[in-house]
């Protein structure tokens, strides 16, 4: 498995990623972006490598968050994954006051470009998992480097806050989770492969609590 987790969507990880696609369509709904099936594949193979490094295979509690609608929880483990969208139901600062099981997995696919307060929503997505976790994070990314938050032209305002670069990414949401114990899981490949939808594309992020 040598594809990096940490990293901008190229088409041709599709070919590297044939056993997690099988197990994506066969859950696969429609009435989502087609992208999709990649940011589930490298869920996916994220987890895989991470059970691969643990030298066995948790069985859970897994949570996904902001997935409420999608087939992704039937995808990752259907057993023991919660699904908790903090859109609809209580917030993650909420749910962790109630007094939370902390997850062995956290996942948390294209939700960031759309909250409100990134560093207080990274921090409590980063106290939900327990330590030796996984958390795997998606995002939508374009390649524009000079701006802090590059300006969003395709979304309206309610429907998506920001949209991640590489400067986003490094300065912002690394060091964030960086600052609470994470360290980056497999290796990073932050290179524009070009747009995929009008000027912007994916990226993902797999990190492990440290223990």
């Amino acid at each position: 498995m040598t594809l990096p987790l940490n990293k901008v969507l190229d088409l041709a990880d599709y070919d590297e990623l044939p056993e997690e696609l099988i197990t994506v369509d066969r859950y696969w709904t429609g009435g989502q972006h087609t992208q999709r099936r990649w940011e589930y594949a490298m869920a996916l193979r994220a987890q895989a490598r991470w059970y691969d490094r643990q030298g066995l295979h948790p069985q859970g509690p897994i949570i996904d968050v902001g997935g409420a609608g999608s087939p992704f929880w039937k995808m990752i483990n259907q057993e023991v994954c919660r699904v908790l969208d903090p859109a609809e139901n209580q917030s993650l600062a909420e749910y962790l006051r109630c007094g939370a099981t902390l997850a062995s997995e956290v996942y948390c696919i294209s939700v960031i470009e759309h909250v409100e307060d990134l560093d207080q929503f990274l921090y409590h997505l980063g106290c939900l998992v327990a330590p030796g976790g996984l958390l795997f994070l998606t995002m939508d990314y374009c390649d524009d480097y000079l701006d802090d938050w590059p300006a969003d032209r395709y979304h309206s305002n309610n429907l998506r806050t920001r949209i991640f670069n590489a400067y986003g990414v490094r300065l912002a949401v690394i060091p964030t989770l960086l600052d609470q114990h994470f360290t980056l899981l497999g290796e990073t490949d932050w290179r524009w492969h070009g747009a995929h939808v009008y000027d912007y594309s994916f990226a993902s992020l797999a990190l492990v609590k440290r223990t």
